[in-house]
Parts: structure tokens; sequence; C-alpha cells
């Protein structure tokens, strides 16, 4: 549970802790998921709320964090239970428990058996939501407006490409521009979509246009509409063989997704392809 939870707040692979055991010397390594159910969160600031009565995994997930410098902790030291064990009966009255192993934290190469782990912010047991809270607002604000920041940018300079097109040698800015916005969320695929059509129609630039739906494809592969508005651009463009491969596409991807929208992509095809006929006689 531990692993898990830590891999919805890191965009990389991160080795978060070791367990050695005693028997057979082996170390197991934990690392965060390649997948999880749900949105990452790399750069969401953190704050992780500790006390005296927090122990073992969940001192495990605050050390994690605090080690890997990708939250903040608030509260008091936790109580300091860091290695794995079990108990084992001495006698029928009297049991011990004995630790099997050991946690190494690759950072520290350490662990927090018997110290606990010591939160930057230290406050007492009545403070810790309220001072937690204040800091989240006050980190909540400046992430709010570095990412805005950063939006206003990426968009500035997606549409400075799209806008100053010049043939080919633009086309890999293009896509670049393209896919950070859309890494932001700034885009997805519909607006990706209803981008190159309003360079399609109301722009009058279909070049511009193919290259934006062309990207869309790459991003999202698996979709029959991005295939058909390619398709589209392409014939626009005079390509009418590419032009039919991407309509076939788009009508493969409809056949396996059962698209309501098949039967206009085997029209667009029908089109293309009949338009292609012309040209070649």
């Amino acid at each position: 549970m531990v692993q898990y939870l830590c891999s919805f707040f890191f965009d990389e692979k991160v080795h978060l802790n070791s367990l050695y055991w005693r028997q057979g010397e082996v170390t197991t390594d934990f690392w965060t998921l390649d997948k999880i159910n749900g949105e990452r969160m790399p750069e969401v600031p953190l704050f992780v709320l500790t006390s005296d009565r927090t122990f073992s995994a969940a001192e495990e997930f605050s050390y994690n964090m605090q080690t890997q410098k990708r939250a903040t902790l608030v509260g008091q030291t936790t109580g300091g239970g860091a290695n794995p064990g079990q108990m084992v009966r001495l006698n029928k009255e009297l049991g011990v428990f004995i630790p099997t192993g050991r946690a190494i934290n690759p950072i520290t190469k350490t662990n927090w058996e018997g110290v606990g782990v010591i939160p930057e912010v230290k406050v007492s047991p009545e403070e810790t939501l309220d001072k937690a809270h204040e800091l989240a607002r006050e980190a909540a604000e400046e992430f709010r407006s570095k990412r805005n920041a950063e939006f206003k940018l990426a968009l500035q300079k997606l549409f400075k490409s799209l806008n100053s097109y010049a043939g080919k040698t633009s086309d890999a800015e293009i896509e670049k521009r393209i896919k950070h916005s859309q890494k932001l969320g700034l885009l997805a695929e519909n607006e990706i979509n209803g981008l190159g059509y309003e360079y399609l129609m109301r722009e009058k630039k279909p070049e511009v246009a193919e290259i934006i739906f062309k990207t869309n494809t790459k991003l999202y592969p698996t979709s029959a509409n991005v295939y058909d508005s390619y398709g589209e651009a392409l014939a626009m463009n005079g390509k009418l063989e590419a032009s039919v491969k991407s309509y076939q596409k788009a009508v493969e991807l409809a056949v396996k997704n059962e698209h309501g929208n098949l039967e206009l992509f085997r029209e667009n095809l029908a089109k293309v392809k009949k338009q292609l006929s012309g040209s070649q006689e």
C-alpha cells in the first residue's frame, strides 16, 4: 500500500525503500509503480501530518516523501517502528517481538527505527491541522500562480509556431508545442482536433492543419476520429494516396471500436478514393 500511495506523487521511476531479510540475506527493493488507478500528481504541493501515534507503514510513507523531498511533514516525531519482524513465544506466558528484517532507505542508507520520523515543521498536536492547512493554502496559491504563468507561456509559444509556419522546417516545432500543451493538460484530443479545423477552415492554412492533425494521431493513435480529420487535411493538400491510408485507418479503428460515425468515415474514404481514381485517369 505504501508503494502504491507513493506512486501517485511521482512521474518517474523512483527507488522508495528496500527491505533486507536476515533469513537468506535477501534484499527486496521497492520502486514507484509503472501503473496506478488514477492521475499522477508529481508537482502538487504535499503536506503530511504526523504524530507520536504514526507508526510502521505510515512512517515509511512519511519517510519516503521526506527523503525524496516530495513533501513537508507537519506535527510530531513518529513512533519509530521501521524493521519488520514477528512475535516469538518464549513460553506460555511470555513472548517477544524479534525483527527479521531491516528497512534501508536508498538516500539515507538507514531508517527511522527507534528514533521516529522527525517533521520539518514541529508543532503541538492541537496546532498540527491548522498549521498544515495554513502552509498548504500558501503553497497552493504559489503553485497556481506558477502554473498559470507556465500555461500562458506554453500557449504563446504554440500559437507563435502555428502563425509563423515556414514549411517542413516548422513541423517539428509545432508538434513539440502541441505535445507540451497536451502534457500540461491544456489540450486534449477534441481541443487539438478543433484547433486543426480552425486552421483548415477559418485561417485557410491547410499545411498547418495537416501537422496539427498528424500530431493528434501520434498522441491518440487509437482514435478513429483523428485519422478521419487527418485524412481530410491531406486531401486538401493534394496528398490523395496518404489521405486514403488515413481514412482507411479511421474506418479500421471505427469498426474495431464500434464508433458511431463509422458510415461517415466510410463515405469520406469512398470520396477520396474516387478523387484519387479520377486524378490517375
